[in-house]
């Protein structure tokens, strides 16, 4: 049965292909986009929009995990990648999506989407929220994209981070309030008495810190009032550094000065980026 869906899927008789697409949508695209896109047996295909990508009319499909392109009935153009290597989602003029999408290199794709693109947004934006991923958003409100997506985006955060075991873990650890405003998570490396300890790197409106995995018991978290400097140093992506640096009152109210050194981000231009806009604020 799956082989003659299958043929009739592969068929270049955009009428028959289609008809048939329509009276089995749900059996067939799933079908179509597992076979050709190589996915896994039980990968779910979320929903497909009409789309142009690199001016090649075809279809967009959103699966739990990769979003996939395949102008076949039109065309040769096709293309996949993994929705947890998107770093940045934006809306642009004209109807257009740009995924910024970071896989061992940086690639932006940009598709037209004929209709529902609002929708489409939101739908990658919510698995992004589930895999807790932090991206960059630029999705001004307009007449196509609902009202006021980047605040809406925004208060999914802070809800989705009420929900995350670590985040709850470090702001009870560290006695913050409990309607600090969650920010993001990174992975990475801190500096420790010249060894580096895994951990990640928590970002709050007001407040950074850091929480070491394993057997390291280092730990960290600092207002951004006390924050005096903030440095990325030159280097490639694994080697380039974020540095803090610190200055606020210690025992008999004299001025204590120190600092801390990340490294390892999976994308340390994006990380500094962001927290460089919190602590000028």
């Amino acid at each position: 049965m799956e082989n003659y869906l299958l043929s009739i899927i592969n068929s270049r008789t955009d009428k028959l292909c289609k008809r048939f697409m329509k009276t089995h949508k749900d059996v067939s695209i799933a079908l179509y986009v597992r076979s050709y896109f190589g996915l896994n047996a039980d990968e779910k295909v979320m929903e497909y929009y009409s789309a142009f990508y690199d001016e090649c009319n075809g279809y967009l499909f959103l699966t739990e995990h990769f979003i996939c392109f395949d102008s076949k009935l039109w065309g040769d153009m096709r293309t996949v990648f993994q929705i947890q290597h998107i770093i940045a989602v934006r809306k642009k003029p004209s109807n257009v999506l740009l995924l910024k999408v970071n896989d061992q290199s940086v690639v932006e794709y940009r598709f037209t989407v004929t209709k529902n693109l609002a929708k489409l947004i939101s739908e990658i934006l919510e698995i992004l929220e589930k895999m807790s991923l932090d991206v960059e958003v630029d999705t001004p409100p307009d007449a196509t994209i609902s009202d006021n997506q980047p605040r809406g985006r925004r208060r999914a955060r802070s809800q989705f981070a009420k929900n995350d075991a670590s985040v709850l873990r470090f702001t009870r650890m560290f006695g913050l309030p409990e309607n600090a405003k969650f920010v993001g998570k990174y992975e990475c490396k801190i500096v420790n008495d010249g060894s580096y300890d895994q951990g990640i790197l928590f970002v709050f409106k007001r407040y950074i810190g850091f929480l070491a995995d394993g057997l390291s018991s280092f730990k960290m978290m600092e207002d951004y009032k006390d924050v005096t400097d903030l440095q990325k140093k030159k280097g490639s992506t694994p080697t380039a550094t974020i540095v803090l640096s610190i200055k606020k009152r210690g025992e008999k109210k004299k001025k204590i000065k120190y600092s801390y050194t990340f490294t390892r981000f999976t994308n340390c231009n994006d990380t500094f980026q962001r927290i460089q806009e919190l602590w000028k604020k």
